[in-house]
């Protein structure tokens, strides 16, 4: 038997659910446009070193596109403990409000996408300072979906499901609505 505040926890992330799901259904019947972006072909591949490296030269720091791909491209644990970490270079937005889904945030019962976000918010602010967030929105755009999928994995069997449920609907309205506050960091 499910106590009170866990009947009401279902209750708001079923309506976050419903909300989210709106805001997808008016991005595919139209309503609303997104402008058009393009992906570069073999991204990922063609930012990683052929070698697998992917340390700088001795004595010279990368790039920030380049440091900024191979940290969107990385395993999303590498980009939490290069976030977290005293040495992370400071050229580069960090800033974060994690999940700005309406009603529901970062977490329900069933998931819990603040780690997603937190990756998410580091593409869309640093290469929209870079200029690039027109042409590598959409990669960023799946990383987080991919980012939010790997979680469901984590999460109970009973709850999977459902989990996976929520980070298409997440991802439905990035690609929707998602330019929208990017437009603040370009």
């Amino acid at each position: 038997m499910r106590s009170g505040s866990q009947r009401a926890q279902a209750s708001v992330e079923q309506v976050g659910l419903i909300a989210l799901a709106a805001l997808a259904l008016v991005t595919i019947l139209g309503a609303v446009k997104a402008p058009a972006r393009g992906l570069p072909e073999d991204l990922a591949r063609a930012i990683l070193p052929a070698n697998g490296s992917r340390a700088a030269a001795p004595g010279r720091p990368l790039g920030e596109v380049v440091l900024v791909e191979r940290l969107i491209a990385a395993d999303l644990g590498e980009f939490l403990a290069y976030r977290a970490s005293a040495a992370r270079d400071r050229r580069l937005d960090y800033s974060t409000d994690e999940c700005t889904a309406p009603i529901v945030g970062n977490s329900g019962s069933t998931y819990d996408f603040t780690e997603a976000c937190l990756r998410h918010d580091f593409g869309y602010r640093n290469l929209g300072r870079l200029g690039l967030l027109d042409a590598r929105r959409r990669w960023v755009d799946e990383r987080f979906l991919a980012d939010m999928r790997g979680h469901c994995l984590t999460r109970r069997a009973p709850e999977v499901i459902r989990c996976l449920e929520w980070a298409r609907t997440y991802h439905l309205a990035v690609r929707g609505f998602g330019w929208i506050p990017a437009l603040a960091h370009k």
